[in-house]
């Protein structure tokens, strides 16, 4: 529901179509393999003033596709894609890189372009057809009141988040232009990477998709899967989120002074992992600091944590329940007031959230999913009236 998209151009609908053309009519070498999800929804959201409340209140129909073409060029060496389109019609590239692997054995395989940064271990949760819910997690959703358009915070201002200006704390599926070393040692399995981007900053919807940041941002993650059915994961990441100054398509308005360099994002993230039968667990929790205590008086934090459980009682059928928050430091700063005045602000930067979800699947066919969803959720100290209840009907091929 909330993933980033990119302004559509002729040139990505060209290189989408030859692609297709050349697959089809095999003038391509390698050996490609294309597969897909299509999904329609009607949702109805509560009308109020929230980033929650979609379409005005209004019941709206809606669409989603998704198309994977991988190509195995060599032995060792892969293309990875994912073409997404929604109902704006805007094509969007996900994933477009080149694998290598078994460069040491498991122990060293790697990815260039871009590609699945490596924070969290939301996998094939990204996509309607293993995701039990409409959208992700909280934490993965939210938009905060740091406004993406000047960097400043608009505490008394919901318009911003509302109208899909604020920063994310991690932006959503999260993919970025960079670099990726993984592998695995028995039990153990690691990735690094290098990015144009952070995780609530992507440098793949930046201007041109170049790096706008004074530096890349460094991903860490460390997983470990003691028995079958179980991984338990770490992951670290850091990197400059504020846009150089001359940057003038994100503004070059925000009151940070000297270097953009130094005002980061650090985040450590945790995740957990179990499946047994026809049960499932995931679990994903997180710690945000951004760097911005010479502007506010104190850095920006923020720690949020999601659970979630699918339950197959059935044959076709399931039922899924998941909750999660995310939670906000104090600051005593000066800010912007209601009235576009600067006034003294002694509170959290943003409100604390808090979102329940219910879902129930019921498998028509094996490759077709019917999904009901209903997500609840409450707002600190300013509750608005945006629940959210969704159909879902997911086909892949």
């Amino acid at each position: 529901m909330t993933t980033p998209t990119r302004p559509r151009t002729h040139s990505r609908t060209l290189m989408l179509s030859c692609m297709l053309l050349a697959v089809a009519t095999g003038q391509v070498a390698a050996q490609f393999n294309i597969a897909g999800q299509a999904s329609a929804h009607l949702l109805k959201s509560q009308r109020a003033l929230s980033q929650y409340s979609v379409n005005d209140g209004r019941p709206t129909f809606g669409w989603r596709f998704d198309l994977f073409v991988d190509a195995e060029i060599s032995e060792n060496i892969f293309f990875l894609s994912n073409f997404r389109v929604m109902q704006d019609q805007e094509i969007s590239i996900d994933l477009f890189a080149l694998r290598f692997t078994e460069l040491a054995g498991q122990a060293l395989n790697a990815e260039i372009g871009e590609i699945d940064a490596p924070f969290g271990a939301l996998g094939e949760r990204r996509f309607p057809r293993s995701n039990p819910f409409f959208s992700l997690n909280l934490g993965r959703e939210h938009l905060t009141t740091l406004c993406r358009s000047d960097y400043e915070l608009w505490l008394f201002n919901n318009v911003h988040s509302a109208a899909g200006d604020g920063v994310r704390i991690i932006e959503g599926p999260l993919y970025d232009i960079g670099v990726k070393a993984f592998g695995r040692w028995g039990v153990v399995e690691y990735a690094v990477a290098l990015t144009n981007g952070v995780p609530s900053s992507s440098g793949s919807y930046s201007p041109g998709g170049l790096n706008p940041n004074r530096g890349f941002g460094k991903y860490l993650r460390l997983g470990l899967s003691p028995v079958t059915g179980l991984t338990a994961g770490f992951s670290y990441a850091r990197g400059p989120f504020l846009p150089s100054g001359g940057n003038t398509t994100y503004g070059a308005g925000y009151t940070a002074e000297g270097d953009p360099a130094k005002y980061y994002q650090e985040i450590f993230g945790a995740d957990l992992e179990y499946s047994i039968g026809h049960l499932d667990f995931y679990a994903e929790g997180f710690h945000n600091r951004w760097a911005y205590a010479d502007v506010y008086g104190a850095d920006l934090k923020a720690t949020g944590a999601s659970a979630e459980i699918r339950y197959v009682p059935a044959t076709r059928y399931s039922v899924a329940l998941r909750v999660g928050g995310v939670f906000f430091n104090r600051i005593h700063a000066t800010v912007y007031g209601p009235l576009y005045l600067p006034v003294f602000y002694d509170g959290t930067w943003d409100r604390d959230v808090f979102r329940i979800e219910g879902a129930a699947g019921y498998r028509i066919a094996r490759n077709v999913l019917l999904k009901l969803v209903y997500q609840h959720t409450e707002t600190r100290g300013a509750d608005p009236p945006d629940d959210l209840s969704a159909v879902q009907m997911v086909v892949n091929f």
